[in-house]
């Protein structure tokens, strides 16, 4: 795939002056997404990030489960927005989760 995709830089501050590149979690589009053009569903490994959060002209997910590191002088276009505390919480959760970082035994 090519073309620009929003993201959410979930990186700690510290290290987002100094290194080349920076870890990420992509922000898929919704909208029109499901069988029949309905808007997709926000599944368990996702947050959502409403319309009008941190930039976005479209609700979007950010997907915990395709965390990577990209090249920040290469990929980053430009910064659209500063996502909600409570939001990158969410977020930090679902990787946790993603990443067997939090024990699921009942």
């Amino acid at each position: 795939m090519g073309g620009q995709r929003r993201c959410v830089i979930v990186q700690a501050n510290a290290f987002n002056e100094n290194w080349s590149t920076l870890i990420v979690v992509p922000i898929l589009g919704l909208e029109g997404k499901a069988p029949g053009g309905e808007d997709r569903a926000v599944r368990a490994t996702e947050v959502l990030i409403p319309k009008g959060i941190a930039g976005q002209t479209k609700s979007g997910a950010a997907q915990a489960n395709q965390i990577r590191t990209i090249d920040r002088y290469k990929r980053v276009v430009r910064i659209l927005g500063t996502v909600p505390p409570e939001l990158i919480a969410e977020i930090e959760k679902k990787i946790r989760l993603v990443l067997g970082m939090v024990d699921l035994t009942p």
